[in-house]
């Protein structure tokens, strides 16, 4: 996508199985409870059933977190890389990327609520009628927030100021990816 090399053409998801064949998809987490690869795709694509149990075998397996990332990288259509800023994270109120940018405003009606934003570039093939999962994670949580269709470009969501997902996003040490549904 105009020349993003952080993507993937995702049209078949035939080609994702086969390149990861070699990987590992089965993990034994607790008991009986196992997560495969079609767990961790419908956590991707917003289908899935085991999305507590998917976000804990992500946190605590380095193999199923490399696949997870490795999915992602070909799912997205849009990222926003990690930066290097001196400013504080709880302060930043703007984040741009390949593709999209994404806002933070804080609620004027209740200061407790912040907006979160996120605005399509014009200049990427972006699909302005599909929803998008926004997916985020450092070394102890994975976000993953659902943004409704946009309207003009644009599409928003609001969490509490002191959320720990808001956090997450908002930290710039973070790179972000953008999945359309």
């Amino acid at each position: 996508m105009n020349g993003d090399q952080g993507t993937m053409d995702h049209s078949t998801p035939e080609s994702m199985f086969v390149a990861l064949k070699a990987l590992q998809g089965i993990h034994q987490l607790q008991g009986d409870t196992q997560v495969v690869l079609a767990d961790i795709v419908a956590y991707i694509s917003g289908r899935g059933k085991k999305d507590i149990l998917v976000e804990k075998a992500i946190r605590s397996d380095l193999r199923l977190r490399q696949l997870y990332k490795l999915l992602l990288q070909q799912q997205r259509v849009a990222f926003l890389p990690k930066e290097a800023l001196a400013q504080d994270a709880a302060e930043l109120d703007m984040r741009i990327g390949a593709g999209f940018r994404i806002l933070f405003r804080r609620s004027r009606a209740d200061s407790g609520q912040t907006y979160v934003i996120i605005e399509l570039d014009e200049h990427y093939e972006l699909d302005r009628s599909s929803d998008y999962m926004l997916f985020a994670e450092d070394s102890t949580d994975v976000v993953r927030l659902r943004f409704v269709a946009t309207s003009g470009g644009r599409s928003q969501i609001i969490l509490p100021s002191d959320d720990k997902k808001l956090k997450t996003i908002k930290n710039p040490d973070i790179e972000l990816s953008l999945v359309p549904l």
